[in-house]
């Protein structure tokens, strides 16, 4: 069902037939809903593409948190849903393998998506429950980096959990350490993710793969 706002000379939002009409960012935009088809075999192809959404999207709605902030300025720049860019980059980049033994390509996953310099030559050790991530970046001025902080997310395999860090680090310390919180998250798999965000405006970096951690 559509609904007007703001009386009869007001904007449409809603279903209408075959159409969505809904609004972002200040603009109104429609499509079409997909079309079923029912009863008819899927081919090997299609299967494999219903696969790599599946896996795509279950791992995204888990990170859906950091990817709302990863992805915010490219989102406004390009008029589409933080949801939809990533959604496009890890259809294309984030699965690897073929069909039925398809599985996430954890070293292609990308939590954010921006113009600054992404962290270099990221290292990362376990001690004690104790993660410790070190870091090198290109800017050579401090005041360049006072306002950008450092966003950590450690995604779980075994729960399809997560675990993030936000604006609790600076870049320029060149390291930050995240100390796991109870024993039941020791002897799981995490993937750990790392970027840099200007708390002024919208802008990220480009997320980097810290690595395969089992604690």
């Amino acid at each position: 069902m559509a609904r007007v706002k703001n009386g009869l000379l007001g904007m449409v939002t809603g279903k209408i037939g075959p159409l969505v009409v809904y609004s972002m960012h200040g603009k109104v935009y429609a499509r079409t809903t997909p079309s079923v088809v029912s009863g008819k075999l899927r081919s090997l192809a299609q299967q494999a593409q219903n696969y790599k959404l599946k896996l795509i999207t279950g791992l995204l709605n888990s990170c859906i948190d950091f990817i709302k902030i990863g992805y915010r300025a490219k989102s406004i720049t390009h008029n589409k849903t933080t949801h939809n860019l990533s959604q496009s980059y890890h259809l294309k980049h984030g699965v690897t393998g073929t069909f039925p033994e398809q599985q996430i390509n954890w070293e292609m996953v990308q939590l954010s998506s921006g113009s600054l310099p992404a962290p270099e030559n990221l290292t990362v050790s376990l001690q004690d429950q104790n993660i410790t991530l070190h870091w090198e970046t290109k800017t050579k001025l401090m005041h360049d980096e006072a306002n950008q902080q450092t966003m950590i997310l450690l995604y779980c395999t075994d729960t399809q959990q997560v675990y993030s860090e936000i604006y609790k680090g600076s870049k320029k310390d060149r390291q930050q350490t995240l100390a796991l919180k109870t024993r039941t998250e020791l002897g799981y798999t995490y993937h750990l993710y790392f970027c840099f965000k200007n708390l002024l405006d919208d802008e990220v970096s480009d997320s980097v793969y810290g690595g395969c951690l089992r604690p």
